[in-house]
């Protein structure tokens, strides 16, 4: 029986979707005399339950239609304003039509949040602030700074006073004069250096006559042949390159030296080019 109008009398049982008891209530003869609708007594717990489980949402009869696949909107508006009179779901809106539900807990959960605070709670909550806060204080310097109100060199000097970085400059400076002495023994040690390069000579003979190669640290190289011919150049991985000078005349020549056996080339003039002359010897 889904619907009776009149006086009833009788047991009204109330199942879960598993068939399970969940209520179950006698009424004498009398004792109701509205309309008892069974479809909406099965109705109303899943309303519910429907906006428990979405409590940061406000439904219209149309949505929990929709959610419950109930089939009919107008019997689902009568059900859930049934539940707002029984205070146990919410709603809002100023007419039928534009009426929106959603679950009593959310008033509760409110209530708790915006619970006023009293003088003696904010008394207990709030930590007390600490008298003389450094950073406070460096921060109102900092804003007369940014203002033009003090220089630099005022801000930096309440700067180290707050902070106590005048203390630790002090404490520092008196590590490094102990640790002096030990700096000073430091500097007095030998430094170890590199032996330096010293100045090679190499002597060959060949068509030229003799030749003495003088060869710098630097690779930078000089030498004599014959009466007064000079060399001057360089002189990298056993090869020779630079000019030569003899008797007014002057020009380029390279030569290698390899396995102690000299073979390179002459021209005359410093400009670039083929080389003419030969140069043959071997290492003495």
């Amino acid at each position: 029986m889904f619907g009776f109008k009149g006086k009833w009398d009788g047991m009204f049982c109330k199942y879960d979707e598993n068939g399970n008891l969940v209520k179950k209530k006698i009424y004498k003869l009398g004792e109701v005399t509205k309309t008892f609708n069974v479809n909406h007594e099965l109705t109303k717990p899943k309303i519910i339950e429907l906006l428990e489980s979405r409590p940061n949402e406000k439904l219209s009869d149309e949505d929990v239609n929709r959610f419950l696949k109930h089939g009919n909107e107008q019997e689902i508006k009568k059900i859930c304003n049934d539940l707002y009179y029984e205070n146990k779901i919410m709603r809002e809106g100023s007419a039928d039509r534009y009426h929106k539900y959603y679950a009593l807990e959310i008033k509760k959960e409110v209530a708790k949040k915006v619970k006023p605070v009293t003088n003696k709670q904010t008394e207990k909550t709030t930590p007390e602030k600490k008298a003389n806060d450094p950073i406070a204080e460096l921060r109102k310097f900092k804003a007369l700074l940014d203002e033009g109100l003090i220089d630099q060199s005022d801000y930096e000097e309440k700067k180290s006073e707050l902070l106590g970085l005048e203390n630790d400059s002090k404490e520092n400076a008196k590590e490094e004069v102990k640790a002096e002495p030990v700096i000073e023994e430091a500097k007095q040690e030998a430094p170890i250096t590199a032996p330096k390069e010293e100045k090679s000579t190499r002597k060959f003979k060949g068509n030229f006559g003799e030749i003495t190669l003088t060869i710098n640290a630097d690779k930078s190289c000089t030498g004599k042949y014959q009466k007064a011919g000079e060399l001057n150049g360089t002189f990298i991985n056993e090869e020779f390159k630079g000019q030569w000078k003899n008797a007014g005349m002057e020009g380029l020549t390279v030569f290698k030296i390899e396995k102690g056996a000299l073979l390179g080339g002459w021209k005359k003039g410093l400009e670039e080019g083929k080389m003419k002359g030969k140069w043959k010897g071997e290492e003495i």
